[in-house]
């Protein structure tokens, strides 16, 4: 006679032989005393041999009873092993809050996300993007574990200096004759100041262009600003400005923008507008293997934009 249809009886007399009393066999399996004694009843008919010896307030088990729980309980016990291992609450699941200034997140981060979770499915990215002015506070403030910054981080956070990029000074390709006439035409459009002003970089890359465009007699004056270089790159791309943008934000133009930029290749680093990208992380808060991940993901991604040929 097979006994697969009888598993939970088996279970409850089970139960039944380790608490030796009804009442606390119903309690340990969680079914009412007469669901124990009607399932001891129908396993007994079932076998066609009595089981137990009922006392009254206890009871012993017969030598069959006691050769049945022999045989069943490392059964039992298997299927209990079984249950509980696919019960298992699935892998935990790290959220990883990345931060990146919009035009970051637009030329290199897609494919490096998918490329991240690749590699580390338990890791979730939730990106963030903004200035890297606000994407410092909310390192230092603790609601961003890791960001790509244009700056040197400070403080108590660690950073990776994973690219190197350079401002430059763009306009439309049909609109660009010489570069101060073109400037003098269109004017200036570049990322607004934030609070604490700009980055030093940032600051002598426009000292440098005024300064190379007075030479010629000609004002470089900002008439528009904006938080986002990708607005400042439409807006040139269509004719309305000359606009102040990285290297890597011009390049994904579709050469509708042309470099007017007035600089000597003998002037200082930071007056040509040359800058790192940073990969800035909260110390001990992200995991060694995802950040080099994503370190070698930026780096490859950067490498890759800066092979490809500048428009002039």
């Amino acid at each position: 006679m097979s006994l697969y249809a009888h598993v939970h009886k088996l279970w409850i007399f089970a139960a039944l032989a380790e608490q030796r009393n009804f009442h606390r066999a119903a309690t340990a399996t969680g079914v009412t005393q007469s669901a124990v004694s009607q399932s001891l009843a129908g396993l007994e008919r079932a076998l066609g041999v009595r089981l137990v010896e009922r006392g009254r307030d206890e009871f012993t088990l017969t030598a069959d009873g006691a050769e049945l729980l022999r045989q069943v309980r490392p059964i039992l016990a298997s299927i209990a092993e079984l249950s509980a291992q696919r019960e298992l609450p699935p892998k935990q699941t790290t959220v990883l809050r990345l931060g990146a200034y919009e035009s970051v997140a637009l030329s290199f981060l897609a494919g490096i996300l998918a490329r991240v979770s690749a590699k580390h499915p338990d890791v979730c990215v939730d990106l963030t993007t903004g200035r890297s002015n606000i994407l410092s506070r909310r390192l230092s403030e603790g609601s961003l574990d890791v960001a790509v910054l244009d700056a040197r981080p400070e403080g108590d956070l660690d950073g990776y200096p994973v690219a190197e990029d350079r401002l430059g000074l763009y306009c439309a390709r049909h609109r660009a004759t010489s570069s101060w006439r073109t400037a003098k035409e269109i004017t200036l459009g570049t990322l607004a100041p934030p609070p604490r002003g700009y980055a030093p970089f940032f600051t002598a890359f426009h000292e440098e262009q005024r300064d190379k465009f007075a030479s010629s007699s000609c004002d470089l004056v900002t008439r528009h600003v904006s938080d986002s270089f990708e607005v400042l790159s439409a807006m040139a791309a269509r004719g309305d400005i000359a606009a102040v943008l990285p290297a890597h934000v011009a390049k994904r133009s579709g050469g509708a923008l042309r470099e007017i930029t007035e600089t000597s290749e003998r002037a200082p680093p930071l007056r040509r507008g040359w800058h790192a990208l940073w990969v800035v992380n909260r110390p001990r808060l992200v995991d060694e293997g995802v950040r080099s991940t994503l370190v070698s993901e930026i780096r490859a991604a950067v490498a890759s934009l800066a092979s490809q040929p500048q428009e002039g």
